[in-house]
């Protein structure tokens, strides 16, 4: 009962969804968008190398994981991409817009599935909270993986949805896709996971809708 793939039509209904929630004030009024919580389930990113020379993360959002894991990963060039990315850098009180205006990231407004970069150009590829707003959930994780020069590392963070959460909630108009664990790993064999959680519901971020929490970070090898 898995959902990995909506019409085009369908994507864009909930990118106007996450525009809109995004757009008002009181909604941006932490400055977080789950971020903290993530960064709590990955250790503070320790896994990762304490500088690399590029890193994109996919599906950014108004405040971005980047945020934080520049503080332990620092990187020469950094990527915020997001279908909505230039929408955001004109929101006042948002980290990308900051760290745009000041030249501290690049935007990239395009969907995952249609990236304009070219295969093995990052070190860090991080996709956190995103798989549910895209269109093509397995061509996303494919091209997220395709990014990575070997020796990279694939951060990636993602609500996990058994047959029951389907059921008992089966319509939410700004996250169209709904993935199981299986679904998502079978798109990642050939990286080696240097961190793997599982999180039951109990310990999710949102034990009413979804079954738990895939934390991964997997790293490329082509050896």
């Amino acid at each position: 009962m898995s959902v990995m793939q909506v019409t085009p039509a369908r994507w864009k209904r909930a990118q106007q969804w996450e525009l809109a929630l995004w757009s008002d004030p009181a909604a941006r009024k932490s400055g977080d968008d789950w971020n903290l919580w993530w960064r709590e389930q990955f250790d503070g990113y320790a896994a990762l190398p304490a500088s690399v020379d590029s890193m994109i993360e996919l599906g950014c959002g108004p405040f971005t994981n980047t945020r934080l894991i520049l503080e332990r990963c620092r990187a020469e060039r950094v990527v915020c991409s997001d279908p909505l990315a230039e929408r955001y850098a004109e929101l006042p009180d948002c980290w990308l817009s900051q760290a745009a205006a000041a030249g501290r990231v690049e935007l990239d407004a395009h969907a995952i599935e249609e990236l304009p970069l070219d295969a093995g150009s990052f070190d860090v590829v991080v996709m956190i909270n995103v798989l549910d707003h895209v269109c093509d959930a397995a061509l996303c994780l494919q091209r997220a993986a395709a990014l990575l020069r070997d020796g990279g590392f694939l951060v990636l963070g993602q609500d996990l949805s058994d047959d029951e959460d389907i059921r008992n909630f089966p319509y939410d108009i700004g996250h169209p896709i709904r993935l199981s664990l299986e679904d998502v790993e079978r798109h990642l064999t050939e990286l080696r996971p240097v961190l793997r959680r599982v999180l039951s519901r109990e310990e999710g971020r949102s034990p009413d809708g979804h079954s738990g929490n895939l934390i991964l970070i997997g790293r490329r090898s082509n050896a």
